[in-house]
């Protein structure tokens, strides 16, 4: 339905010839993509209910053989994109080969797995803080626009050319920008985080909803989330 609408909506739009069509583009990329996450989600369910499969186990390996996981039993069963295992065709950014383990969701400690966010950035929490009944916390992320092979930290260390922030480009906010990254880590929305303020080095802009690569460079004003806490990590 998603992917439906927002086709739908692009068309008129075009027709109307009023539109913002980076806008209109941008929005029906994220339509395909959350299109897509939604078919490998339901894959993932049939292979843990039907298969057995753990969640270290399931594999996202491609048919050309990237994104292989060694922890995958031999016979393909515990494999999102193998008619052996949830059948489902290979699609959006799952058809990259990428540099970490990819999964719809990342599990509370789990400093391996990466995400695919908004805009097609990779997004990883490289250490984890808290956690509690009602929230868990990334204590420190990463992202990274090469498919998860390099990635940049989320936060204000200015002298480390590793150390990048997400800069909030108006009029996003850092809710915002917490919640989308709650939503593709595992689900939710978040319960807040630890904010950084000053000029910063960045090298992504959080911009109508997604995480766009800007100049490794740019520098940014104002604040930026570099901690957040999902309710979603809750322990119970």
């Amino acid at each position: 339905m998603a992917l439906f609408a927002a086709l739908s909506y692009a068309v008129t739009q075009s027709g109307r010839g009023g539109g913002n069509i980076d806008r209109e583009q941008q929005e029906l990329n994220l339509a395909v993509n959350e299109q897509c996450i939604g078919l490998v989600e339901y894959g993932e369910n049939q292979l843990k209910i039907f298969n057995g499969c753990a969640d270290d186990q399931i594999s996202y390996e491609l048919p050309s053989g990237g994104n292989p996981n060694p922890s995958a039993p031999s016979d393909r069963s515990c494999h999102v994109f193998d008619d052996a295992g949830a059948g489902v065709t290979p699609c959006g950014s799952f058809l990259d080969v990428f540099g970490v383990p990819i999964a719809s969701s990342i599990a509370f400690g789990d400093t391996m797995t990466g995400v695919i966010l908004p805009g097609g950035a990779v997004l990883r929490c490289r250490i984890f803080g808290t956690q509690t009944s009602g929230e868990g916390r990334c204590a420190e992320y990463e992202y990274s626009f090469d498919n998860g092979f390099n990635f940049f930290i989320a936060d204000s260390g200015a002298l480390d050319p590793q150390r990048r922030n997400i800069c909030i480009t108006p009029p996003e906010t850092t809710a915002q920008l917490r919640d989308t990254l709650c939503l593709a880590a595992c689900g939710g929305n978040s319960t807040g985080g630890v904010l950084s303020s000053g000029v910063f080095p960045s090298a992504a802009n959080f911009v109508n909803g997604a995480i766009e690569e800007g100049p490794p460079t740019f520098s940014c004003t104002g604040q930026t989330s570099r901690q957040f806490d999902c309710g979603c990590w809750g322990s119970g």
